[in-house]
């Protein structure tokens, strides 16, 4: 039963709209580590699927929250540290800019895009440098 919900949810990434905007873009990169100093200490994670288009670089984290339909605006607001820090450590280590986040919730099948990227990124170095303690430079 497990390998059947995996199946699904696998199959419901690669039908959605922002995978397919990947396949197209051409450029793209799955479990990109990425990580930087900040402050005292080092930003890091693993950014599930990162493409590049016309504009920037595009982020993509998928989600398997059950959620109802109507939830996933809210969970996507739940998550938007960690979308900053992405953008921010990936800016700082790439010198590129990210235009876009995307968290693809698999259940239900929904993506929320965040665009707001520059207000993303100042909130994840605030947070950084409350949480270090430090100051960045």
């Amino acid at each position: 039963h497990r390998q059947t919900e995996i199946a699904r949810l696998v199959r419901t990434a690669m039908e959605s709209k922002v995978v397919r905007r990947a396949v197209n873009s051409q450029r793209l990169w799955r479990e990109v580590p990425v990580g930087v100093p900040l402050a005292s200490g080092v930003l890091e994670g693993f950014i599930d699927l990162l493409f590049e288009e016309e504009g920037g670089l595009v982020i993509v984290d998928y989600k398997t929250d059950s959620l109802d339909a109507d939830d996933t605006e809210g969970a996507a607001e739940r998550y938007r540290l960690q979308g900053g820090a992405y953008a921010l450590a990936l800016e700082r280590a790439t010198g590129l800019s990210v235009k876009e986040v995307v968290f693809l919730f698999l259940r239900p099948r929904r993506e929320e895009s965040l665009k707001d990227v520059d207000v993303l990124t100042q909130e994840a170095l605030q947070a950084a440098v409350a949480h270090l303690g430090s100051v960045v430079v």
